[in-house]
């Protein structure tokens, strides 16, 4: 069985729709939906924003389940120039913003070296886009990618990150990930399949 995160529903949506999925009822475990794709087993849980929300779903998660592989497939703000909105980028090193640990995935496909930053808060400022660009370069930015690393490493279970580029981490970020998140959520679910059938 392998685990796909999410951070929102929203993101999942087209996925669970086509893949048929089934759960996400609070009376067992909120936000886990299972599916079968290719004569695998899947299951889609949906973690919520941010490290702290984060790390409690997956804590509860991992407590019941030992999946073979973790996939987390999301959207990510960008402070680089040279990253496009709605470009996909699986990611080979993953920082903590406040403390500069990180983690390596040993899973990542391909030459493209794509480095994220996980912060505890949304980048919406030109001044925290700068602090961060300074500190790590043209990195992708979100506020899950972190934890997901942390709890599967800790759980020893082996990692892929994969992003799509919602928005360029400023002032309108939130504006731009809330009218394009059905467009998202349609890209992500190609991602995924895509992913699979390679």
């Amino acid at each position: 069985m392998k685990m796909l995160s999410m951070a929102l529903k929203a993101e999942a949506r087209d996925l669970l729709l086509q893949t048929k999925a089934s759960g996400g009822g609070k009376e067992r475990f909120p936000g886990l939906y299972k599916f079968h794709y290719l004569e695998e087993e899947w299951h889609c849980l949906i973690t919520g924003v941010g490290m702290d929300r984060s790390r409690s779903t997956l804590r509860k998660y991992f407590e019941i389940f030992k999946p073979d592989q973790v996939i987390n497939l999301g959207l990510a703000g960008t402070v680089s120039d040279s990253k496009t909105i709605n470009s996909t980028h699986e990611l080979s090193r993953i920082y903590h913003a406040e403390s500069g640990l990180y983690f390596d995935s040993v899973l990542v496909a391909g030459s493209e070296k794509v480095e994220l930053v996980s912060c505890e808060k949304p980048v919406m400022l030109q001044n925290k886009r700068k602090k961060i660009r300074d500190s790590y370069g043209d990195v992708l930015v979100d506020m899950e990618a972190f934890v997901i690393c942390e709890q599967s490493y800790y759980h020893k279970i082996p990692f892929r990150i994969i992003k799509l580029v919602s928005d360029f981490a400023d002032e309108q970020t939130m504006k731009m990930v809330k009218e394009n998140i059905f467009q998202a959520s349609s890209k992500l679910t190609e991602i995924f399949f895509n992913l699979n059938d390679s």
